[in-house]
């Protein structure tokens, strides 16, 4: 009875006092459930700070984290149940504090390589330089630093990429740079010319017409001045129009009105006012011309509305920016009925079709 009483290992009968451990079959005493569960956190903890790195290397295209790419480490961290966890805490801090003193690896970016070069000709885009170089269009951007949305100017000079075949245009423009434009035949523009005019009477087109001489649509053309028709155009025929009476003996310009004065007494019979609009209008689109004098204004030169003056009732205050560049800076300058004809010319050159005049119903594409 009493060597029972002096045992100390707790009887049957005799509860398990709190915070007591018993030994495992080796000797050593079982951890507590909240030494397990401390060690358990610990590792967790552990396994995310190392995973993180990874994770956020392979957050954009999935390859796998390397220490030699990114600077970062990686480790595996094992604790069983008879690892210290003082010890632990210890070593876990080194590891990451090891990862996080590692210098990033950084790879200068390359040097854009332009493998072929090429300048940019009238009328190019990124789309047609592309189908023709046989690459895409954002390749060609891309390679250049820039984007699709860019744009091109003639002369500039872009790369093409290695894969790309050199655009024919290229080639044509290497030859054409040792020559100069080939004039077939030279014209001295009269009174009432214009880059359509000429072109229509000469069978060209009078876009290449002002491009061979230099110049665009745009440019005023002066009497006397001399210019290129490309090869294969004929010979136009002088234009009949009749120079009207200027302030001065200076010779007046197509275009330029600053020496033309409007004569208020002068009076203008319906054949007159058609044959002025013929003469400055070209032949293609003269019958469209005495359609708009007749609908706009019944071919009275005089006419005059709250906005607009003349044959074709031109818009002063729409128009009177540009036509200054012609001379014409006094609304009155466009009761002349040639001054008119030549504004309006211009300003359908400038719109690039009938749009000035447009109607719901009438509004050729011509």
């Amino acid at each position: 009875m009493g060597t029972y009483q002096e045992s100390s290992l707790p009887g049957p009968l005799e509860p398990q006092r709190p915070g007591r451990r018993r030994p495992t079959h080796d000797g050593r005493i079982a951890p507590a459930p909240a030494d397990q569960f401390k060690r358990r956190l610990i590792l967790i903890a552990a396994i995310g700070l190392l995973a993180a790195p990874a994770v956020w290397a392979m957050r954009g295209d999935g390859e796998k984290i390397s220490g030699t790419e990114t600077g970062g480490a990686a480790a595996i961290v094992q604790i069983d149940g008879s690892t210290d966890v003082s010890t632990t805490s210890s070593t876990l801090s080194v590891i990451i504090t090891a990862a996080a003193t590692l210098p990033p690896t950084t790879t200068a970016p390359a040097a854009r390589v332009c493998a072929q070069k090429y300048i940019v000709q009238p009328g190019d885009s990124w789309y047609g330089i592309a189908a023709e170089a046989g690459v895409s269009a954002s390749l060609i951007a891309g390679s250049n630093n820039t984007t699709i949305q860019a744009p091109l100017s003639p002369g500039q000079e872009i790369c093409l990429p290695a894969n790309a075949t050199m655009p024919t245009a290229q080639t044509d423009s290497a030859q054409n740079a040792s020559s100069e434009p080939s004039c077939g035949l030279e014209y001295t523009v009269q009174y009432g010319d214009s880059w359509y005019g000429i072109a229509s009477r000469a069978g060209v087109k009078a876009g290449p017409l002002a491009t061979l001489n230099g110049k665009t649509l745009a440019s005023p053309l002066k009497v006397g001045q001399v210019i290129c028709l490309p090869q294969g155009a004929r010979r136009p025929s002088v234009t009949t129009t009749t120079q009207p009476r200027a302030t001065s003996a200076s010779t007046s310009t197509s275009g330029d009105m600053r020496n033309v004065a409007y004569d208020p007494a002068r009076t203008y019979s319906r054949a007159e006012v058609e044959q002025i609009v013929r003469d400055i209008w070209p032949d293609n689109l003269e019958n469209d011309a005495l359609f708009v004098v007749g609908r706009e204004s019944r071919f009275n030169p005089g006419s005059r509305s709250y906005c607009c003056i003349g044959l074709f009732q031109l818009n002063w205050s729409a128009h009177k920016s540009w036509m200054s560049n012609y001379g014409v800076t006094d609304p009155a300058q466009l009761l002349d009925p040639t001054t008119n004809a030549r504004m309006a010319l211009v300003a359908r050159e400038r719109a690039g079709s009938w749009r000035p005049w447009c109607t719901s119903s009438w509004c050729p594409t011509s």
